[in-house]
């Protein structure tokens, strides 16, 4: 664990010491696997704070928020619920991390954040099977298939999960560029919906599959994540969110015979 000097206001740094502080905990969320960001609950958010969490999650490092200071707070019913409102419109980015209220003066719920964070950890090492994932991606496309401007074709194969800490998930598809950016971030708040990984940041690839790239294509993940070769033959024959424009529907699953014919 890295403790980092508290931060004060950008308008109250002045160069030396409160300088190299900030310096540090950039450092130090550079070193570190879980960023804790601490907040005073009586004050409000600041520019400072924001830019850190921003770097944090750029960074793609385990986030969760802590409100100190929560026994100076004038509570009512719905309290907490503001609190997290207000932080998620100040900093969208961070909907994904867990939200403690604690008091160091007082020790209420300070027993919480080790909890947390050991939940955070083990969010962080979770490991989806490539054919839970591809279930999940059927689901998905029904629901609402992929699509483009411009009409073209857009076909996700399959999807696996190539490693941990964090996250990544790569979606082998015909073509990457006609996954639209609402499209992956669609996809991405699904992942989040069915597999939670909360507090977790989460990485997204998209690559075009090549002829003969089928058997080798996990090995950036460990065993775990590879396909077994009849599983990689029975992705092969099929593909997620294509469209027949001759029937006018969508189909979720082809078969490696229609591909050609459309082709």
């Amino acid at each position: 664990m890295v403790d980092t000097a508290g931060l004060r206001r950008k308008t109250k740094v002045n160069y030396g010491v409160e300088y190299f502080s900030s310096m540090r905990t950039i450092e130090a969320v550079d070193r570190c696997d879980i960023v804790v960001l601490v907040l005073a609950a009586d004050e409000e958010l600041s520019t400072q704070d924001i830019k850190i969490a921003s770097y944090a999650k750029r960074k793609m490092k385990e986030i969760m928020v802590v409100y100190n200071k929560w026994d100076l707070v004038d509570k009512s019913t719905g309290t907490t619920m503001e609190f997290i409102k207000e932080l998620h419109y100040q900093m969208p980015f961070l909907q994904f991390a867990p939200v403690q209220f604690i008091s160091a003066k007082t020790s209420q719920r300070i027993h919480k954040i080790m909890e947390t964070i050991v939940q955070i950890e083990e969010e962080s090492e979770k490991r989806i099977s490539t054919s839970e994932l591809n279930r999940f991606m059927e689901t998905v496309v029904e629901h609402r298939p992929p699509t483009h401007p411009t009409g073209r074709h857009v076909r996700i194969f399959y999807i696996t999960q190539a490693a941990v800490k964090p996250p990544t998930f790569i979606f082998f598809c015909n073509t990457p560029a006609l996954i639209t950016e609402n499209y992956r971030r669609f996809i991405h708040n699904q992942i989040r919906e069915m597999f939670k990984f909360e507090g977790v940041s989460i990485k997204l690839i998209f690559k075009g599959r090549k002829k003969g790239e089928e058997d080798n294509e996990h090995q950036e993940g460990n065993n775990d994540g590879k396909l077994k070769r009849n599983d990689s033959k029975q992705t092969r024959s099929r593909s997620f969110g294509t469209v027949d424009n001759r029937k006018g529907r969508s189909k979720l699953y082809k078969s490696g015979s229609e591909e050609n014919e459309d082709e």
